[in-house]
C-alpha cells in the first residue's frame, strides 16, 4: 500500500489479561495472545486521511509477557520479539493477511525485510 506525506498508528503494551479481553471483544476469542491489530478503516482500500495529508492506520497492542516466553521458545532476545510482533501488527494495518499460503508468504516476506530495517535477528516467526 503507498501512503502519502506520512502515517501515523499507535503501539500500546498491555498486561496478558487486558489482551485476553481485547481478543474476546473484538475476536471471539477466550484466549490471551501476543498482538493485536485496529485499523482504523477496516475493510477499505485505503486508511483514514485527516486533512494535513496524515494517513492514520490504527492501532496495535502487544502483550510483553507474551512477548518474553516466545522469545524464549523462539530462541531470539525479547527486543527482536517485540521488534517482530510490532511489525507483524503494522502490516496488519497495513492490509496484509497470513489467511493464505500466498498471502502468508507475502506478509512474512515484508515482516523479514522490516527486521532487517531494524537490525531485528528473528529466524522463527511461529505457527500462524
Amino acid at each position: 500500500m503507498a501512503l502519502g506525506t506520512g502515517a501515523e498508528w499507535s503501539l500500546s503494551f498491555v498486561d496478558e489479561s487486558t489482551i485476553q479481553g481485547l481478543n474476546l471483544d473484538y475476536r471471539g476469542i477466550d484466549a490471551p495472545t501476543d498482538v493485536l491489530s485496529f485499523p482504523l478503516m477496516e475493510g477499505t482500500p485505503m486508511p483514514a486521511v485527516v486533512p494535513d495529508g496524515l494517513q492514520l492506520l490504527g492501532d496495535v497492542v502487544i502483550a510483553p509477557e507474551i512477548a518474553a516466553r516466545q522469545a524464549l521458545e523462539r530462541g531470539h532476545t525479547l527486543d527482536d520479539e517485540l521488534a517482530l510482533l510490532m511489525a507483524h501488527g503494522l502490516l496488519h494495518l497495513l492490509g496484509y493477511d497470513h489467511d493464505t499460503p500466498e498471502n502468508k508468504d507475502r506478509m512474512w516476506d515484508q515482516q523479514a525485510f522490516l527486521l532487517s530495517r531494524l537490525g531485528a535477528v528473528v529466524h522463527n516467526f511461529g505457527d500462524d
